[in-house]
This record gives C-alpha cells, sequence and structure tokens, in this order.
C-alpha cells in the first residue's frame, strides 16, 4: 500500500504541502494570505434551509477523475472514484444545515499499470459516514472518522466542496465569493446559466492552503496555480445542487519539480425520499471521529518517516542509483533509432519510473543518511545520473545532505557545472544550516558562482523571516544591501537587486527610490521587482508612482509584476485605475487583469472593469474586461 499512501498524501492534503518542494532560487515566490475558517454556531434540529429538508434523504451519483504527475512526464497517478452517495441532513440553523454522507456501491478504476489491487482495498474506507456543514452555502465544518486514509479524506472533502454553491443578492446574474476545497481557499466567480438554475462556476485563483492548527504563514510555494477552471452547476427550485460538472487543472510553478494535477468532479441527484434519521451517525462521527475546521488539513497521523517509507516503496539505495544510472546512459546513447517514441507508451512508462525513482531518492537521502556518502562516491566517479543524485540531495533538504552540497559546491574543481548544480540544490533548501550560510557567504565574490550565492543569500533571508528569526534575516539582508549600496555596473547592480527580491528584505525601501529613478530601464525594472515581497505599507506608493509614471513599458510591467503578490489596498487600486487608461495596450491588458484578479475582494471595481469593456480600443482587451465582470 506504499504507493496509494503516497497518493492519499498528494490528493488529501492541499497540492503544495503534499509536494514539499522549494521555491526556485533565483526567483522572489508569491506572498501567502489565509483566511480564518467560517465559525458555525449552535445548531438546532428540525429546521433547515428550504435545500435540504429534514426526514429526507438525497441520492447522489458521484464519479471523480484525478490526475496527478511532475510536470512533463506522464502519470503518477491516474483514476476514477466511482461511488452512490445519500446524504442527509441532521443539524440546522437559518444559515447552516449539517449533512451526513453515506456511500455505496463504491469502486475505484486505476489506469496506471499494477496499481488496480491497491485501489480496490480502500473501499472498506467508506463504510463510515462522513459529516459537513455548510453555512450560507459554503463548506465550513468537516467531520472525519479516526485513521482514514488520506485517499479516502481526499475523496469526502471532494464531495463536500461540490455541494457548494454561494449565492449572490437577489437578481445578480454574477458575483464572487470565497470558498475552500481539498486544497485550500480560492475565490470563485459565479455567472448565470443560459437555462433557469443553471450556473457556470470558475475559480479564478487561490488565496491560500490548509494549514494545520497553530500555523499561519504557509510556505508561499505553497499556492498552486490555476491553469484552467470550469463548472456548471444545476440548482432544483428550492436551491439544491441537483447536476455538477466541475474541472480544474492546478500546477505548482514554484516547485524545485513542478507538480501538475487535473481533476474532473460530476454528481447526479436523483429524486430526494423520505430516509432515517442520521443522527446515530453525527453521534458515532462526534465521539470517534476528528472535527476539522474547512481551512484545516486532515492529519493522518503519518510521521515523516512513514510518508518516506510510502515514497521509497521497498527500493534500496543501490535499486535506486543503478536504474538512474541506466535511464540516464540510455538518454545519452545516440542510437536513437532503436529508443521508443515519446509518445509510446513504452516512452510513458519509462518516464513514469524516471520520476518515481527521483522521489524515491530525496526520500532515501532522509531516511537513511548513509547513502549520501554513496551518492558522493558516484559523484566524483562521474556516474551518468550525478546531476540527478545533486538534485536528490537538494529534495531531502537534510543538514546532512547539505553537507554533502557544500563539499561539491565548495570543491577546488575544474567541474564548474557541477558545482553550480550543487550550489543551486544549496540554495533551495528550506531550512539552511549555519554551515550552509557560511558556505554562500564564502561564494559572494566568486566570479563564475557569486551571482547564484547571492541570491541563494536572498532566499535564505526570506525563510529565516518566515521563519521568525529576524536576526539571521536581517543578517544577510543587511550583507545584500550593503552590495546594492557599493555596485555601479548596471549588471551587478541589476543582480544585487534580483537578490534583494528573493529576501523580501524591508529596509531597501529606503534605499529603492534612487534606483527607480535610475536612468537604465533595466536597473529600474529589477528595482520595482525588488518590492514584491517587502511586507511594507511604504511599498504601494512605490509601485503605484512607478506604475503611472516611468515612460519605460518595461517598467510600468515589472511594478504591476510587482503587485500581483500583495493585498490590494486603496493606494494600489488607484495606481491600477490609472493604468487601465495606459498608452500601451500591454500594460493596460496587465492592469486589467489584476483589476478582474482583484475584483472579489473590491466590488468598486466592477465599475473600472466596465469602463475598459465599452471603451478600450482594443477588442482582446475589452473582451476580457468583459467576460471578468
Amino acid at each position: 500500500m506504499h504507493r496509494l499512501l503516497f497518493a492519499g498524501l498528494v490528493c488529501s492534503a492541499s497540492l503544495g504541502s503534499a509536494c514539499g518542494n522549494a521555491t526556485r532560487a533565483d526567483a522572489p515566490a508569491p506572498r501567502v494570505e489565509t483566511t480564518p475558517a467560517a465559525s458555525v454556531g449552535p445548531a438546532t434540529v428540525g429546521q433547515s434551509p428550504p435545500a435540504f429538508a429534514f426526514g429526507r434523504t438525497y441520492p447522489y451519483e458521484m464519479r471523480t477523475t484525478s490526475w496527478i504527475a511532475l510536470d512533463g512526464q506522464p502519470a503518477l497517478f491516474d483514476f476514477d472514484f466511482i461511488a452512490d452517495v445519500e446524504v442527509t441532513p441532521v443539524e440546522a440553523r437559518a444559515d447552516a444545515v449539517t449533512l451526513v454522507a453515506r456511500f455505496d456501491q463504491v469502486r475505484f478504476v486505476s489506469r496506471i499499470a499494477g496499481s488496480q489491487a491497491e485501489f480496490d482495498k480502500l473501499a472498506v474506507g467508506f463504510t463510515d459516514p462522513y459529516a459537513f456543514t455548510l453555512t450560507h452555502g459554503r463548506v465550513s465544518q468537516v467531520r472525519v472518522a479516526k485513521n482514514t486514509h488520506p485517499l479516502v479524506v481526499g475523496v469526502l472533502r471532494t464531495l463536500s466542496a461540490a455541494l457548494q454553491f454561494s449565492s449572490g443578492s437577489p437578481g445578480s446574474k454574477s458575483w464572487s465569493a470565497n470558498e475552500f476545497d481539498t486544497t485550500g481557499e480560492y475565490s470563485a466567480e459565479y455567472r448565470a446559466g443560459d437555462t433557469a438554475n443553471e450556473w457556470h462556476k470558475r475559480k479564478e485563483r487561490y488565496l491560500g492552503v490548509l494549514l494545520p492548527k497553530g500555523q499561519t504563514l504557509p510556505s508561499p510555494e505553497m499556492i498552486p496555480e490555476i491553469l484552467l477552471s470550469e463548472g456548471t452547476i444545476r440548482l432544483t427550485a428550492d436551491g439544491r445542487p441537483t447536476k455538477v460538472d466541475l474541472r480544474d487543472e492546478l500546477r505548482l510553478k514554484n516547485a524545485q519539480a513542478p507538480l501538475c494535477s487535473k481533476t474532473l468532479v460530476t454528481l447526479r441527484g436523483s429524486e430526494a425520499r423520505s430516509g432515517r434519521s442520521s443522527g446515530p451517525d453525527l453521534q458515532h462521527l462526534v465521539a470517534a471521529g476528528d472535527a476539522l475546521a474547512v481551512n484545516e488539513p486532515y492529519q493522518s497521523g503519518l510521521s515523516t518517516a512513514s510518508i518516506d517509507a510510502a515514497k521509497i516503496d521497498g527500493k534500496s539505495f543501490a535499486e535506486i542509483a543503478s536504474r538512474l544510472e541506466q535511464l540516464e546512459s540510455a538518454a545519452r546513447r545516440p542510437s536513437a533509432a532503436k529508443a521508443p517514441r515519446a509518445d509510446s507508451e513504452e516512452a510513458k512508462k519509462l518516464a513514469e519510473k524516471d520520476a518515481r525513482l527521483f522521489i524515491a531518492l530525496g526520500a532515501t537521502f532522509r531516511q537513511h543518511p548513509e547513502t549520501i556518502a554513496l551518492a558522493l562516491k558516484r559523484v566524483r566517479n562521474d556516474s551518468p545520473a550525478k546531476m540527478v543524485f545533486v538534485d536528490g540531495l537538494g529534495s531531502a533538504g537534510t543538514p546532512e545532505a547539505q553537507r554533502a552540497l557544500i563539499a561539491l559546491s565548495s570543491a577546488d574543481a575544474s567541474d564548474l557545472r557541477l558545482r553550480t548544480t550543487a550550489l543551486i540544490a544549496l540554495s533551495r533548501t528550506p531550512r539552511p544550516t549555519e554551515q550552509a550560510v557560511a558556505a554562500l557567504l564564502s561564494l559572494a565574490d566568486h566570479p563564475q558562482l557569486g551571482t547564484q550565492a547571492r541570491y541563494g543569500l536572498g532566499t535564505y533571508s526570506r525563510r529565516f523571516r518566515d521563519a521568525g528569526d529576524r536576526i539571521s534575516a536581517d543578517k544577510l539582508g543587511n550583507f545584500l544591501l550593503d552590495r546594492l549600496d557599493a555596485e555601479q555596473g548596471e549588471l551587478l547592480v541589476s543582480e544585487s537587486l534580483r537578490a534583494l527580491a528573493n529576501s523580501g528584505f524591508a529596509r531597501i525601501v529606503a534605499i529603492i527610490p534612487r534606483f527607480l529613478a535610475d536612468k537604465r530601464e533595466l536597473v529600474r525594472v529589477d528595482a520595482a521587482r525588488a518590492l514584491s515581497s517587502v511586507e511594507t505599507p511604504e511599498v504601494d506608493g512605490l509601485l503605484a508612482q512607478t506604475l503611472t509614471q516611468d515612460d519605460a513599458k518595461a517598467v510600468r510591467l515589472a511594478a504591476i509584476e510587482a503587485m500581483e503578490g500583495r493585498t490590494l489596498t486603496p493606494t494600489l487600486e488607484q495606481g491600477l485605475r490609472v493604468a487601465t487608461g495606459d498608452s500601451d495596450p500591454h500594460v493596460r491588458y496587465e492592469s486589467v487583469k489584476l483589476v478582474a484578479r482583484w475584483l472579489p475582494q473590491r466590488s468598486e471595481l466592477r465599475a473600472t472593469l466596465e469602463h475598459v469593456a465599452a471603451n478600450d480600443e482594443e477588442r482582446k482587451i475589452r473582451e476580457f474586461a468583459k467576460a471578468a465582470l
């Protein structure tokens, strides 16, 4: 069951936290915001919103398709879930209803060779009831039986998320609302369909991810990018979802090995019928289950060792290393005629094995640190997979792995590519040690490696800041700020600004105006970008001023880019309003995109989009603004 355990950890937790990889060392990550769970007050039995009536049971046919892969690789997991579901209301008040779901005729269909038997064993996980509360049509709490498999939890929460319908004001034809699913909080757009009681739903962006209690600041790389989102919901006359079709495609663009997912969800409701009370089911869950706030992930009780064991799946380091070397050697051979076509089933299976082996490699380094020395020996013996081993050490992220990367990046060797790869991997580590910091500082002036070392120091500064270690964060931030103050050449100044962009160091605000006013366009571009992760209110005015007053299109676009990860303020709003009338169509288009993204938070922006939709001279911009309304 190791492979399914790994699948469950990916499917039931947030997409980002399941991946657990670090951001690129050469680019700042977006800021993350979270929203507290909705509060559900005391429930009263016997009253419910009209959509779900007491004494009635609501049958649904449920089908989901889940596909997960490393970017550009064949699927790691690809399966359907099919079941009959009965939903019964058990508690309610005027604005909330608690429902209990029971599953029958459960089956999985896996399209990954050799995995069907493992999926078949999961059906027993659906014998316990599942309870969830909808407040104003949105999930606010769930209850799950203890020791439920993580993949089962993911399916259960998918059901409750699919039954959400956030109503707009009476008579509205479109509106936006914040909701939660198995990944986290997102902004959703609702639009009226072509027929009565039909609505189209689209996720606009994720605002946060599911977090354990007490954790308030997730890693920035945990926010997935929405590649595609579309859905149709048909309601009964009294407002109950009876036909649901949802499709989402997500990608973790900042992950070391980007992770992609595709999800299809369909629900088909049947005629409600008289049903038994599910009160005993709910009492059972209250007594023996786990209550989770809507923004809280399911804690499976699994240790890091158990999770890594699932990734390793019984393979030894020798097996993993030998197979990686075989794959790398085969990829380099000139006899391409004998190699399988890239789109063939054989090629897809080879790529799938390669992805699984890399995941297993990092887990092996974490759980069996003695294998790191074996990997270093292979690297130094010029193994065909030496770069893969280095990347695996970066994925492991342990102090032992960091020491190995320090040795490789600091070695007095002629293999500059190997040293650079090791330095990049070291820069990505989420919890840098003192030795790792010292290693990057020692390379800051290296003629070939210095730029990457400074980028890595900027990333370390932000990681220390986010972890609450202000002393270490400020030490590295001040080091980079002093370097910036001393540089003169355009390229060196820009590189210093990029390193500070990784740091989000607040003190840059004091000196950044002179770089935003620099005569050199590249310097101004990087100065604007350097403000993207800085958490001080003065930044908003600097970005708004740059957006509305700089003569260079590239600089104005950089200001918009820096705004994207920030919280909307009146200052930013005013700057964007002006920019939607910019003389350059590219600047107008990017400004309109950001206005549309922030529309759910600020309804007053609707007037700006309406003006653009009616008056912009570019048809593409007009159509985008119209679609966003």
